[in-house]
């Protein structure tokens, strides 16, 4: 069982199902149904390194796995590590939803005064 507030799901593979969510990201395995805390959101970091409410996650694989959320929170799995993108760091930048299509990213969120925010990438 896990207590937790869920914002998303993404299917990483066909034995495993990932979770963001309020106190961060979880993987749950299909065959034994256990959840394992992958990525633990902290707010006792100083700022500008706190992570904001994850509100979606999306992967190419389970070694390549996105995290988006408040805050302007960019995280990324390599499978062993996680890296927080520092430079995109805005207390009132909320990035709302990821895609992940081929070998592009697109990332869009809102900013406090409602204007649109959209960040696209490679791989």
């Amino acid at each position: 069982t896990l207590y937790a507030d869920i914002s998303s799901i993404w299917e990483g593979g066909q034995d495993s199902l990932w979770l963001s969510g309020s106190w961060g990201v979880f993987k749950m395995s299909k065959t034994d149904y256990q959840f394992r805390w992958v990525y633990q959101r902290r707010w006792d970091y100083p700022r500008p390194y706190e992570t904001g409410y994850p509100y979606c996650i999306r992967g190419w694989s389970e070694n390549d796995v996105f995290v988006i959320g408040q805050t302007g929170t960019i995280l990324h799995y390599n499978g062993s590590t996680w890296y927080l993108y520092k430079e995109f760091y805005q207390q009132f930048l909320w990035l709302l939803s990821i895609d992940i299509v081929e070998n592009h990213v697109i990332i869009v969120g809102k900013t406090q005064e409602n204007q649109a925010i959209i960040f696209r990438g490679r791989k």
